[in-house]
């Protein structure tokens, strides 16, 4: 699974018809989304791994680069002061390890952590909105699963997706594992084929296609390579979304969801382990897709948040201060 911080951008291939309109290799309109509006921000530049993520209020959260990787912290910018807030999962007993983390439409924040090893104990640490951890549970995990996708509900329902690794049990290694578990970490029910099996030799190779969120209508969604599956809080698959991607190497890293509409983050790595991004927009009752949008021009940093309404918000430096655009659909 690849982890990176934020790279330039490229298009994707596209054609065009005589009338000058842009479409994917699938028929889907292609557009470069326009700025809208910018803030330069009084908080200096920092790095991050992976995606930022947003709550309904419009504050950032991200797993900043202060130390490793490993280190499991999340800092969070509130919108408007841009005060910051950093939310840091430890244990007196062991070190742990930072393994993904959640936040909710709400903006409640968890982190899920391991004690390092493939065949680890899986912890959730929840926290208050002044960044004070207010709580640990132990997830029911089988031996063996390597978490890869993670969310919380504002009930305290966890999604984990992930396989069974080299550690696991023979004739289970390279299984998905997608669970639901209880408040007390107990497991609620298994997906058992939900996703499809995964080839070891091949892990760490390509960018991760997968992630989880607990969208604000109430349902927690998991992303996988063509799919989205609706779970509701008690387990039951509720619908399965299909999506084409506008190439065989684009992987989905990223879902949000706003208004009925769900965006889909979709990245590609070349030879040069250059990642490139464009964000699928989908109806998310009718499964059909709006258009395909490129970052606006200049605009070298990933989308953060997406909404119905304003559109992406994209993460900036300039004059090394944090910069934010704003792209409205078009």
């Amino acid at each position: 699974m690849v982890k990176a911080l934020f790279f330039g951008m490229l298009l994707f291939f596209s054609t065009q018809d005589r009338n000058g309109i842009t479409t994917d290799r699938n028929g889907i309109p292609s557009r470069v989304l326009l700025s809208s509006s910018t803030k330069l921000l009084e908080v200096p530049s920092f790095g991050f791994y992976g995606l930022a993520q947003c709550d309904r209020d419009g504050n950032l959260f991200f797993h900043t680069t202060t130390e490793t990787y490993n280190d499991p912290s999340v800092l969070k910018l509130s919108s408007g002061s841009w005060e910051p807030t950093i939310f840091r999962a430890s244990d007196a007993s062991e070190k742990i390890y930072f393994g993904e983390y959640s936040v909710s439409p709400s903006g409640e924040v968890h982190i899920l952590g391991d004690d390092g090893a493939l065949d680890g104990e899986q912890y959730v640490f929840a926290f208050d909105s002044d960044g004070k951890m207010s709580g640990k549970t132990k997830l029911d995990v089988p031996a063996g699963v390597f978490a890869e996708d993670f969310a919380v509900s504002d009930r305290g329902v966890t999604l984990l997706a992930g396989y069974f690794g080299p550690k696991a049990a023979p004739n289970l290694q390279g299984q998905s594992f997608v669970g639901l578990f209880q408040p007390s970490g107990k497991l609620l029910r298994r997906l058992n084929s939900a996703l499809g099996t995964v080839d070891l030799a091949d892990v760490g190779k390509s960018i991760h296609a997968g992630f989880a969120i607990f969208a604000d209508d109430g349902f927690l969604y998991l992303l996988h390579e063509q799919s989205i599956l609706v779970i509701s809080e008690s387990g039951t698959l509720v619908r399965r979304i299909m999506f084409d991607k506008p190439s065989k190497e684009a992987a989905p890293v990223k879902i949000a969801v706003s208004g009925g509409w769900i965006a889909i983050w979709l990245r590609e790595a070349d030879k040069k382990f250059q990642v490139t991004e464009k964000l699928l927009v989908i109806d998310g009752q009718t499964q059909e897709p709006f258009a395909i949008y490129t970052p606006p021009t200049g605009v070298k940093g990933g989308a953060m948040c997406f909404s119905r309404k304003d559109g992406f918000e994209f993460f900036g430096i300039q004059d090394g201060r944090v910069k934010i655009t704003t792209a409205a659909l078009r």
